[in-house]
């Protein structure tokens, strides 16, 4: 668990070949998961990519939703 936590944080090019192996073998599982950092809900496999990479918020797709929403609410 503690591989995949560095490879959300830190990106995959930090890990070593034996990390690797690890990861491929045993990370790599739909029952492993990444919690929130707002409700400390589960973040889905599926939302992961999203969650770390493109909205860089570590957020649940419901979190993420209800930041956006008040952001758009404090530009009105």
């Amino acid at each position: 668990m503690a591989i995949i936590i560095d490879v959300i944080k830190n990106g995959p090019d930090q890990l070593t070949n034996m990390q690797w192996d690890v990861l491929l073998d045993k990370g790599l599982l739909p029952d492993l998961y990444v919690e929130c950092d707002s409700c400390e809900d589960t973040i889905l496999w599926s939302e992961m990519y999203r969650a770390i990479f493109r909205a860089r918020d570590h957020y649940c797709p419901f979190c993420r939703y209800l930041e956006n929403k008040e952001n758009t609410r404090l530009l009105d």
